[in-house]
């Protein structure tokens, strides 16, 4: 996952989380695109970023494609990793009941399933989901040597 520099990526992580959830509720993007405009908040991210542009359809449909994708992903891992955690059948692939120690084991889980399921195209479906995963697991190795590193030093 790489960063993302759009206008509803710049927003407030509150502010993005509010429009993830009334996407996944299907709210028009029209009546997202009032709302997102009309709150202060979003007003000082277009007045220091973007020239008071006001976010329109179009850049609330290119999150829709890109950075809400990404959130589904992450919320759908994390919901696995801790269904995982705690079902005993895991057992064997789970070996650290702490959801932070698991997540390398379903994140590689979560590839092989991609591959396995991979007909030799490379389609954007495709590409996005293996770029999710991808950022997924770059952020945990990176935890995860903060943490060697916390140890080492202590």
């Amino acid at each position: 996952m790489s960063a993302r520099r759009g206008k509803v990526a710049r927003l407030p992580a509150a502010v993005r989380e509010e429009v993830n959830r009334r996407l996944q509720n299907g709210v028009p993007e029209q009546e997202l695109v009032a709302w997102l405009n009309g709150l202060p908040e979003v007003k000082a991210v277009l007045e220091s970023h973007f020239g008071r542009v006001p976010i329109s359809e179009k850049n609330l449909s290119g999150w829709r494609r890109g950075g809400f994708q990404d959130a589904l992903v992450r919320e759908r891992i994390f919901v696995d990793a801790q269904e995982m955690a705690a079902d005993v059948k895991y057992e064997r692939t789970v070996k650290d009941p702490r959801l932070r120690e698991n997540l390398p084991a379903l994140l590689s889980l979560r590839h092989a399933e991609l591959l396995m399921n991979w007909k030799n195209e490379a389609t954007p479906e495709f590409q996005r989901k293996l770029e999710a995963l991808s950022g997924l697991s770059r952020q945990i190795l990176a935890l995860r040597r903060s943490e060697m590193r916390g140890k080492d030093e202590g």
